[in-house]
């Protein structure tokens, strides 16, 4: 299971975070800080509240491609 999580940082490093807002509401689900520390910090020190955070809030209808795309987050 370890070497598995690791394979999952390193292919997941190569994705750039996204440049732009997070298509997350940050009135009532996300806060701004979490949203920002998305946006700025590696991978390995998010954690799973940060991906929480992201997965259940409201979004738009349609997301932006370059988010999904760019971003390390779980997309399936």
């Amino acid at each position: 299971m370890a070497a598995a999580i690791e394979h999952a940082y390193r292919v997941f490093s190569a994705c750039p975070p996204p440049a732009g807002l997070l298509d997350v509401c940050m009135r009532c689900c996300v806060d701004p800080e979490v949203a920002l520390q998305m946006r700025t910090l590696p991978l390995r020190p998010l954690g799973r509240e940060h991906f929480l955070d992201y997965n259940f809030s409201a979004k738009s209808e349609a997301q932006p491609a370059a988010e999904i795309q760019s971003a390390p987050f779980p997309t399936g």
